[in-house]
C-alpha cells in the first residue's frame, strides 16, 4: 500500500485540466510513489469524465451529497477527500485542476521535510487586497484557543507551499474542527489549506518566514512579483507558476500550479511599500563571513573556518551573478536602494553589528593583502 495520495477536486469545465494532470502525473513517474484520486460532485460527472478520459489511472470519490452553494464545492470536497482518505495514507497532497508535474521528485522526503522544517512562507501584499475574509474565518475555527493571536498575521500564506497533510495531524483537526460532521456548513469563506495551517501554527509548532517578496496575492499566484531582499534566490520551493520558474531556484519544482492564470504585477505601482532592511543587511557579504566567523570561532571548529568561509563566498558570488542577470532581463526583479526602505534606520543599526563589522574588516584585509596567492574569494 502506497503511503502517499494526491486528491484533486474536478468538475466538468475543467474535466480536460484534469486529464491533462493525469499524463503528466503519469509520465513522470509519480504514479509509482503515490495513488491519485478525483473528487467529483455526482456519480453523473464521474461517468462524464471517465468516457472522456478512457483508460487514464486514478481512483474516485463522490461526495454524498449535492452542494446547496456552488461556490463553496472545491472546499467541501477537498474536505471530504482528507476525511476519507485519512486513515488509509500517512500523508495527502491536494492539488486543483489548474495543475501539471513537470519532473519527478522523491514525494516522502518532500512531505517529510516539510513536517521537520514547521516552515510556512509568507509574502506582503500590495496595499489595498483584502484578505480579512479568508484569515478571519480560518482563525475562527480555533476562537477558542489561548494562543490565538501567535496566528495572527499581516503575510499571506495560500499557495506558497503544497498542502500536504499528515494522518497523524488530520485525526486531531477534525476533532478540533469538526468540519467533516458539518461539510454541508462549509463557507466560500473556508480555505481548507489555511484553516490546515492555521492548526499547525497553533498545535504544532509550524512558524511564519517571511519570504520577503511583494505580490497581489499569494507568490505563486501571479506570474510576477516584486522582491525586496534576494531570498527569492535561495528559497528552495516546490511549485510555481511556469511564468516565474526561471526567475527562482527551481531544483525542487516538481509542479506548476495556477496554468491558467497570467496576472501581471505592475512595474511601477505606487502601492509598494518596502521593508525589511535588516535581510538586506544580513544577506551582504559582509555580514555572511561575520556571522560564520563568531559562530564557529570555537573548539575545533576554528580549523574549518577557512573552508567555510570560502564556502559562503562561493555560493554568494552565484547569487549574485544570477541575481545581476534576472535583474537585467527583467527589471522588475531590481532590487530598490536601501534608502528607500522605510526601516532603514534598521539597516543602520545592523551594520553596527559585530558580525558585519568582522566581515567587512576581514574582505578589506583580503583585498589588501590578496590572501590566497589572488584567488577571487571575497573580491
Amino acid at each position: 500500500m502506497k503511503k502517499i495520495s494526491f486528491a484533486m477536486p474536478i468538475y466538468p469545465p475543467h474535466f480536460r485540466n484534469a486529464l491533462n494532470f493525469i499524463t503528466s502525473f503519469k509520465k513522470h513517474k509519480l504514479h509509482l510513489q503515490s495513488d491519485f484520486y478525483l473528487v467529483f460532485s455526482n456519480s453523473n460527472d464521474q461517468e462524464k469524465f471517465k468516457a472522456l478520459a478512457g483508460k487514464a489511472d486514478f481512483k474516485s470519490l463522490i461526495l454524498p451529497f449535492i452542494p446547496q452553494r456552488t461556490n463553496a464545492t472545491a472546499a467541501i470536497k477537498k474536505f471530504y477527500a482528507l476525511s476519507c482518505l485519512k486513515k488509509l495514507y500517512q500523508y495527502i497532497i491536494v492539488v486543483d485542476s489548474e495543475s501539471l508535474i513537470i519532473k519527478n521528485i522523491d514525494l516522502m522526503k518532500m512531505c517529510d521535510e516539510f513536517y521537520q522544517n514547521k516552515i510556512l512562507y509568507g509574502n506582503e501584499t500590495l496595499a489595498g487586497i483584502k484578505l480579512d475574509r479568508i484569515t478571519n474565518r480560518a482563525l475562527w475555527h480555533f476562537k477558542n484557543h489561548p494562543q490565538l493571536k501567535n496566528a495572527k498575521t499581516n503575510l499571506y500564506l495560500w499557495f506558497n507551499q503544497i498542502c500536504i497533510y499528515e494522518n497523524e495531524c488530520l485525526e486531531e483537526f477534525f476533532k478540533l474542527t469538526k468540519i467533516n460532521e458539518n461539510l454541508t456548513e462549509v463557507l466560500w469563506e473556508d480555505f481548507e489549506h489555511y484553516i490546515y495551517m492555521t492548526y499547525l501554527i497553533l498545535y504544532r509548532n509550524f512558524r511564519i518566514e517571511n519570504i520577503e517578496i511583494i505580490s497581489r496575492y499569494g507568490i505563486f499566484e501571479a506570474y510576477n512579483f516584486k522582491p525586496t531582499s534576494m531570498k527569492f534566490l535561495y528559497t528552495q520551493f516546490y511549485h510555481c507558476t511556469p511564468g516565474i520558474y526561471n526567475l527562482i531556484d527551481t531544483r525542487k519544482v516538481f509542479m506548476f500550479i495556477q496554468i491558467d492564470r497570467k496576472g501581471i504585477l505592475p512595474l511601477n505601482s505606487p502601492d509598494y511599500i518596502f521593508k525589511n532592511a535588516c535581510s538586506r543587511v544580513k544577506e551582504t557579504l559582509s555580514y555572511q563571513l561575520g556571522f560564520a566567523m563568531i559562530k564557529n570561532f570555537k573548539g575545533f571548529k576554528i580549523f574549518k573556518l577557512p573552508f567555510i568561509l570560502a564556502k559562503i563566498a562561493i555560493k554568494y558570488k552565484k547569487i549574485q551573478q544570477k541575481y545581476q542577470f534576472l535583474s537585467l532581463v527583467n527589471p522588475i526583479l531590481q532590487l530598490p536602494s536601501l534608502e528607500s526602505y522605510v526601516d532603514f534606520p534598521k539597516a543602520l543599526e545592523c551594520k553596527k553589528h559585530l558580525s558585519y563589522i568582522l566581515g567587512s574588516t576581514l574582505i578589506k584585509s583580503y583585498k589588501r593583502y590578496k590572501w590566497g596567492g589572488g584567488i577571487s574569494f571575497f573580491v
